[in-house]
């Protein structure tokens, strides 16, 4: 069994959820959206606004967005910009 491995992944699971609980504190989200926006921040590296997010969920894509992605998708239509 490879220990550091597991080491590596139970990090990187107790990092986004640390992220997901911030989320859920800042943004009006369901856990499964902040987990979602958490593991987006962790793939952008904290650049979110070099990943493009594609998201149907308006309350998910405005947290995306105030979080600094480009969001295409619902929240972009329903400020009557083409998404």
């Amino acid at each position: 069994m490879n220990f550091g491995a597991l080491f590596k992944a139970y990090d990187t699971i107790v990092t986004l959820r640390d992220a997901a609980r911030r989320l859920l504190r800042v943004h009006d989200l369901r856990a499964a959206d902040a987990l979602q926006l958490a593991a987006a921040l962790a793939a952008a590296e904290g650049r979110p606004m070099t990943l493009t997010l594609l998201c149907l969920d308006d309350r998910l894509g405005a947290a995306a967005e105030r979080e600094g992605f480009p969001v295409l998708g619902a929240t972009a239509r329903s400020h009557g910009r083409p998404g």
